[in-house]
C-alpha cells in the first residue's frame, strides 16, 4: 500500500495540468492512507519510507498554487510524523537519524518560515492549520534533535515571532474582548481540539521549548523582555471566563486550580522557563514586561476603558506565578548587600 501511494503523489507532481482536478482526489486519498499508516510506522521502515516520501510530500507542501491550504496541512501533519518517529529512534540510531533529519532540514525550514509568516487574520481554524501543523514539526525538532545546526533554525525565529504578535491581536479581538465571533472550535483526525486556544498553546509550548534549549535561549536573549510582554498580555483574563466566574465564584477556582492547559497557565509555565534559563536577566526582563503592562493598563484606565483592568490583572498574575522565584532572588540580592 505504501508503494501505492508514493507512486500516486509523484505521479501527480509530474502529470499535465488538465489533470489536476481529477487527480486531486487521488492525492487525498493517498494523503488520508499516509495519515493512518504514519502512526504505526516503525524504525524498520521509516528510514526507507521517508527518503523516498518526503519529495512527494515537499512538492504538495511548496505548491500552494496548485494544492488547497487542506492538502497541504495533511502533507505537513505526515511530516510531522516521520519527524517524531525519527526522534524516538535517535536514541539508537543517532547519526543515522540526524543525517536524515538534516538532509531534509534545509528545504524544510524554508517552507516552515514561508508558511508562518503569513499572518494570522483570523479565529476560523482553516485560516490558520497550515501554521499550526509547523508548530508541531518545529516542536518535535527541537525537542528530538536540540543539536541541529543553530543557523538553520534560527532562520525560522522571525516568522515565528510574527506569527505570535498577529495572532494575538486577533486572540485579544475574539476571546478576551469576544469583539468578534469564535465560535470556530473543532476537532482534528485525532480527535485534538481546533480552537484559537489550543493554537496559542502550541505556541506557548514551542517557544517554552526553545527558551529551554541553551542553543536557541541564547539567539532570543535579546528579546525576552518582548516575548514576557506579550506572554503576560496573552494572560489576561477572557470574556468567558469573566461571564462564567461572575456566575459562580467557586468556578473560578477551579479553573485557577484546574491543571488544564490555558493561556494563562501556558504562559506561567513559559515565564518560569525564562526565569530558569535566564536567572537574574530573566527576572529583571519580567519585571520590566509587567512595569510596561501596568503603565499601559493605567493609561486605558485614564482613557476611559472599560477593560483597563484585565492587563493589570494579568500582569499580577504573572507576577503572582512567580512569587517563589521572586522571593529567592530578592533574599538572594539582600544576602549579597549584607
Amino acid at each position: 500500500m505504501k508503494t501505492m501511494v508514493i507512486f500516486t503523489l509523484e505521479f501527480h507532481g509530474c502529470c499535465y495540468p488538465e489533470s489536476f482536478g481529477v487527480l486531486s482526489m487521488a492525492v487525498r486519498g493517498a494523503l488520508r492512507c499516509l495519515a493512518l499508516l504514519s502512526d504505526d510506522l516503525d524504525d524498520t521502515c521509516i528510514p526507507k519510507l521517508v527518503p523516498e516520501l518526503f519529495p512527494s510530500l515537499y512538492r504538495i507542501i511548496s505548491s500552494p498554487h496548485l494544492y488547497e491550504n487542506s492538502l497541504r496541512s495533511k502533507a505537513l501533519g505526515i511530516v510531522h510524523s516521520c519527524i517524531s518517529m525519527l526522534g524516538s529512534m535517535s536514541g539508537v540510531y543517532k547519526r543515522e537519524t540526524v543525517n536524515l533529519m538534516t538532509s531534509m532540514l534545509d528545504p524544510l525550514v524554508e517552507q516552515f518560515s514561508i508558511i508562518l509568516n503569513s499572518p494570522v487574520l483570523s479565529p476560523n481554524p482553516d485560516d490558520w492549520s497550515m501554521q499550526m501543523e509547523v508548530l508541531k514539526c518545529l516542536l518535535q525538532l527541537i525537542q528530538n534533535f536540540p543539536r541541529l545546526p543553530e543557523a538553520k533554525i534560527s532562520a525560522v525565529l522571525g516568522p515565528l515571532w510574527q506569527t505570535f504578535v498577529s495572532s494575538f491581536k486577533v486572540y485579544h479581538l475574539s476571546i478576551i474582548q469576544a469583539s468578534e465571533d469564535a465560535d470556530n472550535v473543532g476537532y482534528d483526525s485525532d480527535g485534538s481540539e481546533r480552537s484559537l486556544e489550543s493554537f496559542e498553546i502550541q505556541l506557548f509550548e514551542l517557544w517554552t521549548t526553545i527558551v529551554g534549549n541553551s542553543m536557541l535561549a541564547k539567539v532570543i536573549a535579546g528579546n525576552i523582555k518582548e516575548l514576557a510582554y506579550y506572554t503576560i498580555s496573552f494572560q489576561q483574563i477572557t470574556e468567558e471566563q469573566v461571564q462564567n466566574w461572575s456566575r459562580d465564584a467557586n468556578q473560578y477556582v477551579a479553573d485557577e486550580d484546574d491543571v488544564t492547559y490555558s493561556c494563562r497557565v501556558s504562559g506561567s509555565l513559559l515565564l518560569e522557563e525564562i526565569v530558569t534559563a535566564y536567572e537574574d536577566y530573566g527576572i529583571d526582563a519580567i519585571l520590566e514586561a509587567s512595569q510596561v503592562c501596568f503603565r499601559e493598563s493605567r493609561e486605558l484606565k485614564q482613557a476611559g476603558s472599560a477593560d483597563w483592568w484585565r492587563l493589570h490583572e494579568a500582569s499580577l498574575f504573572a507576577l503572582g506565578s512567580l512569587s517563589e522565584h521572586l522571593c529567592e532572588a530578592q533574599v538572594g540580592l539582600i544576602l549579597l548587600l549584607c
